[in-house]
């Protein structure tokens, strides 16, 4: 059923990009059945586009980092969603008596589509704001870190590369080139005083992408 629905509301996405003569990446095309998730796995290939970070693996360090105003703006959107999914349970209990109780019926469904629409709404501000928390303190992190930042200027792909090695302690391969045989070279560090710059680090022939879970705090 998942899979119908995701193909579904995929074919949907192209004829509205076909007729309005736009194009979209693959990754911002639906890849979720439903558009909650679909919000919430953006979040993360959004990121990735654009500074070629992973977010499962440089939000746990950025949090470390936030200020108390920007962590109240993150969790107050999170609370957001999750009191979305308490009366989302509400709805399904109300279903439990409605055989006895007719009431019971309307009242659940009426409850369902209020946590649905609130449960979308809540999505999209917890997820834009976590993209913006990115987008203000990716630099500060990766300056923490011991990575040249030059002011004014993005990330290079070198350094996002091996800022998601290092977050993945040497198991990460992202963006290698593994899927055509060639040969990956050892990720360039900061500073060759650290025992971990100087020794070689074996990578896997298969990385997978793991450190993209986006529950997040």
């Amino acid at each position: 059923a998942a899979a119908a629905l995701t193909a579904r509301r995929r074919a949907a996405a192209l004829r509205r990009l076909e007729a309005g003569g736009r194009a979209l990446p693959a990754a911002y095309l639906p890849g979720r059945p439903t558009w909650i998730a679909d919000r919430i796995r953006l979040t993360d290939d959004r990121i990735f586009a654009q500074y070629g970070l992973r977010l499962g693996l440089v939000w746990p360090r950025l949090w470390l980092l936030l200020e108390a105003d920007a962590r109240n703006q993150v969790t107050r959107a999170r609370d957001r969603f999750e009191q979305a999914g308490v009366l989302a349970g509400w709805a399904v209990l109300y279903l439990v008596p409605a055989p006895w109780w007719w009431p019971a019926l309307p009242i659940s469904l009426g409850l369902g589509v209020l946590a649905w629409w609130r449960a979308r709404s809540a999505a999209a501000l917890f997820a834009d704001i976590v993209e913006a928390t990115v987008d203000l303190h990716h630099r500060r992190l990766a300056a923490e870190l011991g990575f040249p930042v030059e002011a004014g200027r993005v990330l290079d792909a070198a350094t996002a590369d091996a800022i998601n090695d290092q977050l993945h302690k040497g198991g990460s391969g992202y963006r290698q080139a593994t899927s055509t045989g060639a040969p990956i070279e050892p990720t360039p560090y900061p500073s060759s005083s650290s025992v971990s710059d100087s020794r070689e680090r074996q990578q896997p022939d298969d990385p997978a992408a793991v450190g993209s879970n986006t529950t997040l705090a």
